[in-house]
C-alpha cells in the first residue's frame, strides 16, 4: 500500500510540475500550438526527467517505504551534486593542464602544483562518495542494497543504451518506427524481481 501510496505521489507532483499551455515561439514570442514530438525536441532540463523516472523505477524496484525514499533521495541528490562539481573542478584543471604543456618548461611549477591539487580533489571526493555510500547502506536493508547496487548498473545501462540508438536513428523515422513496433523484448528485461 505505501509502495502505491509513494508512486501516486510522485506521479501527481510529476503532473503538476508540467508547464501550462503552449510554449512561446521563437521566431516571434507568440504561442503555438505543440505538434506531435515537440515535447521530444524540448531541451529544458532532459536530466530532471530522467532523473524524475530514475526515482519512480528505483522506487519499485527496492520496495521502497515512504521513510526510506524520504531519506534515500536526498543522498543520491546530494552524491549526483557532488559529482556535478567534481567533474567540472576536473575539466578546468585539464584544460589548466593541456594549456601548460603547450609550453613545459615554462610552467613546470604549475603543472606539478595542478596534478597534486587534481589528486588531492579526487581523494577528497573519493571519501565524501564513501561517507554517502555507509549513509545510504544504513537506510537500505543487505538485500536492498544488492537490487541498489544492481539497479544503479542496469539504469546507467540502459540510459546508455537509449541515448547511443537515439543518436543513431535520428531523424530516421522508419527505424524508430521499427523499433517502437518490436517492444522490449524478453532477454533485456532486468531481473524478475521487478
Amino acid at each position: 500500500m505505501a509502495k502505491l501510496i509513494t508512486a501516486f505521489i510522485l506521479m501527481v507532483s510529476f503532473v503538476i510540475a508540467q508547464p501550462t499551455g503552449n510554449p512561446p515561439c521563437p521566431d516571434n514570442g507568440m504561442d503555438k500550438p505543440m505538434m506531435y514530438g515537440d515535447h521530444m525536441r524540448d531541451e529544458k532540463d532532459p536530466r530532471q526527467m530522467m532523473e524524475t523516472v530514475r526515482i519512480w523505477k528505483m522506487t519499485q524496484a527496492l520496495d521502497l517505504t515512504e521513510d526510506q525514499s524520504a531519506r534515500l533521495f536526498p543522498k543520491m541528490k546530494e552524491m549526483r551534486e557532488n559529482m556535478e562539481q567534481f567533474q567540472k573542478f576536473r575539466s578546468r584543471i585539464v584544460e589548466d593542464l593541456e594549456s601548460y604543456l603547450r609550453d613545459p618548461k615554462k610552467f613546470a611549477t604549475e603543472l606539478k602544483a595542478k596534478l597534486q591539487e587534481l589528486d588531492l580533489s579526487e581523494g577528497k571526493m573519493h571519501d565524501l562518495q564513501q561517507k554517502l555510500k555507509r549513509e545510504i547502506a544504513n537506510i537500505l536493508s543487505p538485500e536492498q542494497q544488492a537490487k541498489f547496487m544492481l539497479f544503479q548498473m542496469w539504469f546507467d545501462k540502459e540510459m546508455r543504451e537509449m541515448i547511443q540508438k537515439a543518436k543513431e536513428h535520428r531523424g530516421d523515422i522508419r527505424g524508430m518506427r521499427k523499433d517502437f513496433r518490436k517492444g522490449r523484448p524478453e532477454s533485456r528485461k532486468p531481473w524478475k524481481f521487478w
